[in-house]
């Protein structure tokens, strides 16, 4: 479970509080993530769940490529928004 894995590597770096937040899941993901994260959020829990994807109008699955575009996209807004906050530097 890949919401699992994201809030163990969360707590490494011990934030003061885990909130997960989750638009459907099953009762099971939801009990599962509740012994990991600090609160747990889902908005619907179908008693019968299947699979995610059948809860979204439109829900394909990503491919390598795509994933690594994203990745590297997120990360050059994130090294943008950095360089903005640390402004020149003043030498006087």
């Amino acid at each position: 479970m890949t919401m699992k894995v994201a809030v163990r590597a969360l707590r490494r770096r011990s934030p003061a509080e885990i909130i997960v937040a989750l638009p459907v899941a099953s009762e099971e993901a939801v009990m599962e993530l509740s012994h990991e994260a600090d609160r747990v959020v889902c908005l619907a829990q179908p008693p019968h769940f299947r699979a995610l994807g059948y809860h979204y109008r439109e829900f394909h699955q990503l491919d390598d490529a795509e994933v690594l575009d994203l990745l590297a996209k997120a990360a050059a807004r994130q090294r943008k928004a950095r360089d903005r906050s640390s402004g020149p530097v003043d030498r006087a």
